[in-house]
């Protein structure tokens, strides 16, 4: 069995989150390839021809609208406006129907839905929603979504969010190639995977506020910077153990990001990779967050490939970015 399991194309589950719908047929591309942890140790396996075709560079303005295109910009990239909560402790403040998030400015419907829904329906039923005088809710991006996150907690959300199931719960982000799949985030295990919109397969948690969409990370005199979410990156130049990537990231005077500033680079209008490379530079593929997994010596990183979650063992070697606060 794979070392790792990653989610390429248009992705699928880790391993271990049983009883899901969201790995389905070849018909509509979602696949799991094992990716084995080749002789000598690394994640750079030589790919299959089919892999390799996955993988061919994919210009987003040629791509046909689906009949879900109306629920978002035409070839949105989903960045943040907003700091992700990152290593903080998240603040919170518990109203009769909402809790707003005193670090991203958003304002959460308190109580998830329980019934499982397709993504049309979830829309639907944030549309309609009007809590505490306000009736401009909406599903959240993936962003928006991961940053709810708490990797270790079980399930993967702070228990202010009481009654939360571990369950996947849809966003609003649709597939770079295909309409007809979205991002979700399992709250099980704390997995970001794509799923069949038409499927029943998951809940939805609405939200208002934020500030739209920010412009993503830029060049700025040497030095690559988020205006949107106030980080500075940079990246580290071959694979590593996760002991050696924070020392790598430390010798910067930089650190290790957490899964949430992580997904922050993805761009969601991208795939093969989903990042932008001209500016962050270095390679796409399985990557190191500091966001500990449930089991002890794993972390949750992003196969900043295609988007998806990854979960690696600490002695794997991925690759590696560092982040700090922009002035």
């Amino acid at each position: 069995m794979a070392d790792v399991i990653t989610a390429l194309s248009l992705g699928a589950p880790l391993a271990g989150a049983g009883g899901c719908d969201h790995v389905t047929s070849a018909d509509d591309a979602l696949h799991v390839i094992d990716a084995p942890t080749p002789e000598g140790g690394g994640l750079d396996a030589a790919p299959s021809d089919a892999d390799v075709l996955d993988a061919m560079p994919i210009d987003a303005g040629r791509i046909d609208a689906g009949p879900l295109d109306a629920f978002r910009a035409p070839r949105s990239s989903g960045h943040a406006s907003f700091t992700p909560p990152g290593p903080n402790e998240p603040r919170y403040a518990v109203h009769d129907e909402t809790i707003e998030d005193e670090i991203t400015g958003l304002v959460w419907e308190r109580f998830a839905s329980t019934d499982l829904l397709t993504l049309e329906d979830a829309h639907a039923r944030c549309e309609a929603l009007s809590l505490e005088a306000h009736d401009d809710f909406r599903v959240p991006s993936r962003v928006e979504l991961v940053s709810l996150l708490r990797t270790t907690r079980s399930p993967t959300i702070d228990p202010i969010f009481e009654g939360t199931e571990a369950e996947y719960h849809w966003s609003s982000s649709l597939h770079p190639i295909r309409d007809a799949s979205a991002t979700t985030v399992y709250f099980g295990a704390a997995e970001i995977v794509f799923a069949l919109a038409a499927d029943r397969s998951a809940v939805v948690r609405c939200v208002r506020g934020g500030r739209g969409e920010g412009a993503g990370p830029a060049r700025e005199a040497g030095r690559v910077v988020d205006r949107g979410t106030r980080l500075v990156w940079d990246v580290l130049d071959t694979q590593r153990t996760y002991a050696e990537a924070v020392r790598g990231c430390e010798a910067l005077a930089l650190r290790m990001p957490t899964l949430d500033e992580l997904a922050s680079v993805v761009d969601d209008a991208r795939s093969m990779p989903a990042i932008d490379l001209e500016v962050l530079g270095g390679e796409a593929g399985p990557t190191w967050s500091s966001s500990a997994a449930q089991t002890s010596g794993e972390r949750i990183g992003l196969d900043l490939a295609a988007g998806p979650s990854v979960r690696l063992r600490e002695s794997e070697r991925a690759w590696a970015r560092c982040v700090t606060e922009a002035p």
